[in-house]
């Protein structure tokens, strides 16, 4: 009797381990299809170098209209969040970005690494204040060199690139914005204009 309570034990192990290595293959399986999406661009997943400016894009702003880079760059500092749908960190992110006070919420513009539907999951945890802009393709996040969300890019008035950062929260986001930047937001005929407030 022993004997086959062992091979009994030993098949159930084994069994724990093919299902196991099963589900990490499919985790390594959908973060490919999500990397071979944005090599697939055609542009580099590349850091930009900092001091370099900001390349230049046009994406539509999810709750009014498309939205020019060129309207951002020459103003203010700006803070762009790269988030993904598919990201549990993002989701928590995007929810949590309703908590920072408002001179730093104000800085900030999220691009959203979505189709229109997981976007719309984003939209409904981010505070309305706050920008959100549509990068379906994912060429935006490529041509800044964003591999993983979520990703924060600091940029000056003049549109240079000041610092890249990883925060996993937003006190992270706060300390990065708040130890590289200077003190400014983006005003309110700049808000008014990408239609955030009227």
């Amino acid at each position: 009797m022993a004997p086959t309570v062992g091979f009994l034990a030993s098949y159930l192990i084994l069994w724990g381990i093919v299902v196991f290595l099963l589900l990490l293959a499919i985790g390594l399986l959908r973060e490919l299809g999500t990397l071979r999406q944005k090599l697939g661009t055609g542009f580099s997943p590349e850091k930009l170098t900092i001091g370099t400016r900001a390349p230049a894009f046009s994406l539509l702003n999810f709750r009014s209209n498309t939205l020019e880079s060129s309207a951002i760059f020459g103003r203010q500092r700006t803070c762009l969040i790269f988030l993904s749908s598919t990201c549990a960190v993002c989701r928590r992110f995007a929810k949590d970005l309703g908590s920072l006070p408002e001179h730093l919420r104000r800085t900030i513009i999220v691009i959203c690494f979505a189709d229109k539907e997981g976007c719309t999951r984003i939209a409904a945890l981010l505070d309305p204040g706050v920008p959100l802009l549509l990068d379906a393709s994912g060429e935006t996040s490529s041509r800044y060199g964003v591999i993983g969300y979520p990703t924060l890019i600091l940029l000056t008035e003049d549109g240079r690139i000041t610092q890249y950062a990883f925060p996993r929260t937003v006190n992270d986001l706060a300390d990065t914005i708040n130890n590289h930047q200077p003190s400014g937001d983006l005003t309110t005929t700049f808000l008014e204009e990408v239609g955030q407030v009227s």
